[in-house]
């Protein structure tokens, strides 16, 4: 459900996977969020903490892309407060010392040690899934070969971004004055050397109106002058099922002849497109 999305970012994280918040988070963040208001020496500041983490990703959930990268900045308040709510569950299992042990307080102390090694163990697995995966992204980003010099900076860069390829003929080919819009990138223009320009939604806002506006062949090139570049970088897959999901066939088909028109493309690579804007 979607609107259940802010919990499911805890558990059901993937790096790379738009579908899946582009992050991985553990959900010990969440699980003992519960447990922290228990103390009421800290209460006020644990509710603080609480509100603006929930505050902060309320306004995340309405305002921009679903995931992990943009909740970031709570992750700290939320480690803090997973800790405390872990320690107030700790005190509450500790074993009650009584002036006469009786049958009754000696098995309910011995259930009270074997909690209190349920609690440890269960934060112990939650911690074993952070090294888990951080030794997963060191074997697949492999990264000491460009720390010890074996591997360029391009090189490494190729190596994990599909869309460098593109990016590095950009930067090599075309001049200063060239302007470049962005669609389907994630608006990751950071390594272009050329002027760039991207748009909240991604570009999807910008296709609507392309779309909207091929419907004659002089209102599609008012349109596609009026974005003020020269090119065009895409990631194809997704313009294409952008384009599959929201428009009628007719449409898509007309869209696509006047591109044939008036777009000239230069390089292509890993999925990645770049077109010449020829008006």
């Amino acid at each position: 459900m979607t609107i259940l999305i802010p919990v499911r970012m805890f558990f059901q994280g993937s790096d790379d996977s738009y579908r899946y918040f582009q992050g991985v988070l553990n959900p010990i963040l969440i699980i003992f969020l519960p447990f922290a208001v228990i103390d009421r020496s800290l209460r006020k500041d644990t509710i603080l903490f609480m509100g603006f983490s929930g505050f902060f990703i309320f306004m995340v959930y309405f305002l921009t892309a679903k995931q992990v990268r943009y909740i970031l900045p709570v992750i700290p308040f939320l480690s803090i407060l997973a800790v405390v709510g872990i320690k107030n569950v700790a005190d509450m299992l500790r074993p009650t010392d009584y002036p006469f042990r009786s049958q009754s307080g000696g098995v309910r102390n011995v259930l009270t040690s074997i909690s209190r090694l349920s609690l440890f163990a269960i934060v112990v697995i939650f911690l074993t899934f952070n090294l888990s995966y951080l030794k997963n992204r060191f074997d697949r980003i492999q990264p000491l070969k460009y720390v010890l010099r074996k591997e360029t900076r391009d090189a490494f860069l190729r190596r994990h971004l599909a869309s460098y390829p593109a990016i590095d003929y950009i930067n090599q080919t075309l001049s200063a004055d060239d302007r470049i819009y962005l669609f389907f990138l994630g608006r990751r223009g950071y390594y272009l050397d050329r002027p760039y320009r991207n748009e909240h939604s991604f570009g999807m806002a910008t296709v609507n109106r392309m779309v909207s506006a091929a419907k004659s062949k002089e209102e599609f090139e008012k349109f596609i002058q009026s974005l003020n570049c020269t090119h065009i970088l895409m990631r194809t897959d997704m313009f294409v099922k952008y384009l599959v999901d929201n428009f009628s066939k007719e449409e898509i088909v007309r869209f696509l002849s006047l591109i044939k028109e008036s777009w000239k493309l230069l390089y292509e690579s890993n999925g990645y497109a770049l077109y010449s804007l020829c008006l």
